[in-house]
């Protein structure tokens, strides 16, 4: 067993026993590298896209567990859409991580992928974060009991057959 463990430099293996939610500095160092990685990755798979109006600009680590993704939008239109559609946006992002087994395991480690949006003129920008949370927060597709799917077809009937009976219908009775 060990004497005593130094917290000021935190000088311990990455095996070490955890006390509470402290991490340590190899755990710390361990995930600032995935991060360079990723980011990384993430820089050398994108490049101008000729007819878009997001380009990638930068793939960059902050704070050893952060990755921002930069883009950079022409049209302020296309960016207020996009804000309008930002929780639809962090959802489609958050499956294509969250669902692979391979990608999500960085960010069960606690890393974050931040995507930033930004006009050119840096007057307006929108962000959104994909980590473990986000992965905890996605939609799960339960699938429908017996009950529920009687439920169903009975109201399908039902909408069918009232259908048939309207007075403009000319197929009804």
């Amino acid at each position: 067993m060990r004497g005593n463990i130094n917290f000021v430099d935190r000088a311990v293996d990455c095996d070490s026993i955890r006390f509470g939610a402290e991490r340590t500095r190899c755990e710390y160092d361990a995930l600032d590298q995935l991060a360079r990685a990723i980011a990384h990755t993430i820089g050398g798979q994108h490049g101008p896209l000729a007819g878009c109006s997001a380009h990638f600009l930068t793939a960059q680590t902050v704070q050893g567990t952060k990755v921002i993704i930069h883009f950079t939008v022409k049209d302020s239109a296309l960016l207020a859409k996009a804000k309008s559609g930002s929780d639809h946006m962090r959802e489609t992002n958050a499956s294509i991580f969250c669902r692979d087994p391979q990608k999500a395991a960085p960010l069960k480690r606690g890393i974050s992928l931040i995507y930033s949006y930004e006009l050119a003129d840096k007057s307006d920008r929108i962000e959104f974060t994909i980590d473990a949370a986000a992965c905890t927060s996605l939609a799960t597709v339960k699938p429908a009991s017996a009950a529920e799917l009687s439920q169903l077809a009975r109201q399908a009937v039902n909408e069918l057959r009232s259908d048939e009976i309207r007075p403009n219908n000319l197929n009804g009775a």
